[in-house]
């Protein structure tokens, strides 16, 4: 088991060193968003990883100190067969020594792998510091690149309208403002002309209505003057 473990450390270490050290186009947002997402996923991986290693490392740790209960114990026990003065229980005392020998070799193989399991979760912790930094570090390039993005579109946005304003200005410019005060003072005048013409023909109608208003005037009191010269003087009195 330990070796596969040990294995399975190495792969997943050597990748994780790999992530770290991947060179990223900083000035592609994409390719930031992407490693962001990588270092994420390899944070809880490894999160998940360290865990296992933390308690194959405290589990070997009891094994550990269970074997050396046992080997202290088995210890006693010969040394006590050994101090009763009586031979004829030696015989248990070697038993219980070849227990110990078989005892101090398990120890022995459980010290390595306690120490391997020690190295391995102390690796897999400093790699999750590292891609927890990583990640940080990765977090606040991608959040200044959006930035930098968002002013640059910004930037982009204004520098369009302030070509459609200058589009218009120089178009602007390109009309002679004498030009076309020339022309309204031209229809204006022509406009004047026609409104003193129309009420000169209003006038010259009033005139001749009034004239033959005036003119029936007159024929009619020529003719009751005519009348009244026409009238017979009265006979003188007899």
């Amino acid at each position: 088991m330990q070796s596969i473990f040990s294995k399975a450390r190495v792969l997943l270490l050597g990748n994780l060193h790999e992530l770290l050290d991947q060179v990223i186009d900083l000035n592609s947002i994409a390719a930031v968003k992407q490693h962001v997402r990588d270092l994420e996923d390899a944070t809880e991986k490894i999160g998940g990883q360290t865990a296992v290693a933390e308690g194959h490392y405290r589990s070997l740790g009891d094994e550990v100190k269970i074997t050396e209960t046992q080997i202290e114990s088995t210890g006693e026990n010969i040394r006590l067969i050994l101090g009763d003065e009586d031979e004829s229980n030696d015989v248990d005392a070697e038993t219980l020594a070849t227990k110990l020998i078989s005892l101090k070799a398990k120890l022995s193989q459980q010290l390595t792998d306690y120490a391997t399991a020690k190295e391995t979760y102390e690796a897999m912790q400093k790699a999750e510091r590292q891609l927890k930094s990583k990640h940080g570090e990765m977090l606040g390039s991608l959040n200044r690149l959006e930035a930098m993005d968002r002013t640059a579109k910004a930037q982009e946005k204004a520098a369009e309208a302030l070509k459609s304003a200058q589009s218009l200005t120089e178009t602007g410019t390109s009309v002679s403002v004498d030009d076309v005060t020339a022309r309204v003072r031209e229809r204006s005048a022509v406009a004047g002309a026609k409104f003193r013409k129309a009420m000169g023909e209003m006038a010259g109608t009033l005139d001749a209505t009034v004239v033959n208003v005036q003119a029936k005037e007159l024929v009619a009191r020529m003719k009751a003057e005519l009348k009244g010269s026409k009238t017979p003087e009265p006979a003188p009195a007899s």
